[in-house]
């Protein structure tokens, strides 16, 4: 298929300082059998990882310091994690660590980085540079972003038997317990909302204390933000979305908050306009809007279903140029996860355990529908401990569009969460207007 290409305007984001953030790698294992001899190989790769955390980040380990001792530690070791990374570090905060992963597959995490975390620059001199103050937790919180393997600052390995939803969750698991995590909440957007549910499912099947090495920490939340349930149709449904856009009655597309595609439709990559939900995440290369009518239909879905902030120009969000110059080469797009559709665990949840509360976002005019992001995933879930927030004025990238908005229906279900409240039957629409 025909991959679109983000506009050339690039800006540097504003690097947070050392004061603010830690990286670190960690060593994961990918197995594979030799086609000549028979024998199983293994490889390593790294999985880069960023801790946002204002006490943590005290420390004086620096970034160099980080990766060469996380390069020396042996397999077996592992679990201890870098210097600056301790259990006490990640764990004794007033509020619990959010673990999150991006989507793609294979867009790094560095969208979701000055979204989640106070990022707010009033640089006078660039508009371009300025960020809503999206913090997650007021500054209490731990924040982990990692990047997955294939993209970012992980490796990249063109040995596609390397890639698969498992592998990922695989990896998850590790870091988790890489970082000693005791008590966090999971949050996923787009591909990574799939990578949260199906570590929730595993998570879930877990004995609670022990998994036979390790003590299995205690998840407190899953959040699913624009997360397709069935990624085929929710791809068929685009498509149908991309065909309905007329360039003569723009008001009418932007009033398009819900699709009316039937989930039974189909197409063929010879369709105009044949991008898929995840390659349309990128706008045409050329600085100025495209002139072919499939390049436009392209950017006016973009503007209305992917992210809102994308100029006629195609210019992209800042977040989303970073993440998009280290987008992966070789798992990516949604062909190579056509044919996930979620499934429920094996047995409803009975216990306390296993029903851990759920918070289901979208952006109103998001592309993923209601259906694939809020119904099915209801079902899904099996208990109701699950709370609804549809984000008005926002589309996919919805931490991105407004991220005031979306750290406030964050924050909240993260707070009584964390308060022992009861959470479930509630379903929101948050206007910017009246927060």
């Amino acid at each position: 298929r025909r991959r679109l290409i983000q506009s050339g305007h690039f800006g540097a984001l504003r690097q947070c300082n050392s004061d603010e953030k830690k990286e670190g790698l960690m060593t994961v294992k990918r197995v594979k059998r030799c086609e000549l001899s028979g024998e199983l190989i293994s490889v390593s790769l790294n999985l880069n990882y960023v801790i946002y955390r204002p006490d943590l980040l005290q420390t004086k380990a620096t970034i160099t310091d980080t990766v060469a001792a996380a390069s020396a530690v042996s397999t077996n070791d592992m679990a201890s994690g870098p210097s600056f990374c301790s259990n006490k570090d990640v764990n004794h905060g007033k509020k619990k660590p959010l673990l999150v992963v991006h989507g793609g597959p294979g867009i790094p995490s560095d969208y979701l980085q000055p979204s989640l975390t106070k990022k707010s620059n009033t640089n006078k001199e660039n508009n371009d540079l300025h960020f809503q103050d999206g913090n997650v937790g007021g500054g209490e919180r731990c924040i982990i972003f990692f990047d997955q393997i294939g993209c970012g600052n992980s490796s990249s390995p063109n040995d596609m038997s390397y890639y698969s939803i498992s592998n990922t969750v695989d990896d998850l698991e590790q870091l988790i317990r890489h970082l000693k995590l005791q008590d966090f909440h999971l949050y996923g957007h787009s591909f990574g909302g799939i990578i949260a549910y199906e570590y929730y499912k595993r998570y879930c099947s877990h004995d609670r204390h022990s998994d036979g090495f390790h003590a299995v920490p205690n998840l407190i939340s899953v959040t699913l933000c624009s997360a397709p349930s069935n990624v085929r149709f929710v791809d068929e449904d685009s498509m149908l979305l991309m065909k309905s856009i007329d360039e003569n009655h723009d008001d009418d597309i932007r009033l398009r908050s819900d699709s009316t595609c039937s989930m039974n439709s189909t197409h063929t990559d010879e369709d105009e306009g044949s991008d898929s939900m995840m390659n349309v995440d990128k706008v045409d290369g050329s600085s100025t809007r495209a002139k072919s009518t499939v390049s436009d239909k392209s950017l006016l879905f973009q503007q209305n279903f992917v992210c809102r902030t994308i100029t006629n120009d195609g210019t992209v969000p800042l977040p989303l140029q970073e993440a998009y110059s280290k987008m992966g080469k070789f798992f990516v797009g949604t062909d190579v996860i056509i044919d996930y559709v979620a499934e429920p665990m094996l047995s409803p949840p009975t216990s306390e355990h296993n029903r851990i509360p759920v918070l289901l976002v979208r952006g109103e005019y998001d592309f993923v529908s209601r259906k694939y992001s809020f119904d099915e995933w209801r079902e899904l879930v099996q208990h109701d401990s699950v709370v609804c927030n549809t984000l008005q004025g926002c589309s996919h990238y919805s931490m991105v569009e407004n991220p005031t908005l979306h750290s406030i229906a964050l924050n909240s279900f993260l707070e009584k969460c964390e308060r022992g409240e009861e959470v479930g039957g509630e379903e929101n629409t948050m206007d910017a207007s009246k927060q």
